[in-house]
């Protein structure tokens, strides 16, 4: 926890690719092969605090899910938007190495929650759909190319998990396909 702390406040001193394991360790207070004892790299030691920034955001947006009603699932979703919404934007080079940390930390320990808290006739498949669609919602805001708000996009997503498919949906994709077949038989 040391570490993951000393190397969270050098980030907000500097970018990570300037901070070096003995900068680290020497924040912390401790030698090389303590931080060696423990992480890889700097980057295993970033990939283990962002892991532990998401379990806290998620045990804070939805400490129970048990009954998942409509308004916890909403909690929950617009926690992990408001985590990406918050993320610092990084020059570009260095926001692929993040943002692929961020994004796979968070939809696996959100996969996990859900496997832990759904019911038990929930699959695997089922909940790496839900992680995977409000991480999907969420790079929005890791990007900078959201459009509304996290609440307004929390909202929209509940409501397709609680109610599904709106009817009309596939309307558009099965008109344009009886088109088709119709200008072929004319033809």
């Amino acid at each position: 926890m040391l570490l993951q702390q000393s190397l969270g406040e050098m980030l907000t001193e500097r970018s990570l690719a300037s901070v070096t394991v003995a900068d680290i360790a020497r924040r912390a207070g401790v030698n090389r092969a303590t931080f060696y004892a423990h992480f890889q790299d700097k980057d295993a030691l970033l990939e283990s605090a962002l892991r532990e920034k998401c379990r806290r955001v998620l045990q804070a947006a939805l400490p129970e899910l048990s009954p998942p009603t409509a308004d916890a699932w909403r909690r929950l979703i617009e926690g992990v938007l408001d985590f990406f919404a918050a993320m610092p934007c990084r020059c570009p080079q260095a926001a692929r190495l993040w943002n692929a940390i961020v994004v796979n930390a968070m939809r696996e320990e959100l996969d996990c929650l859900l496997q832990a808290r759904l019911p038990e006739d929930s699959t695997p498949t089922l909940t790496a759909a839900l992680s995977g669609a409000v991480v999907t919602v969420g790079l929005r805001w890791l990007r900078g190319q959201a459009a509304g708000t996290t609440a307004e996009a929390a909202a929209e997503l509940t409501a397709f998990f609680v109610q599904g498919m709106p009817c009309n949906f596939f309307a558009p994709l099965v008109s344009q396909k009886e088109e088709k077949h119709t200008k072929a038989r004319m033809l």
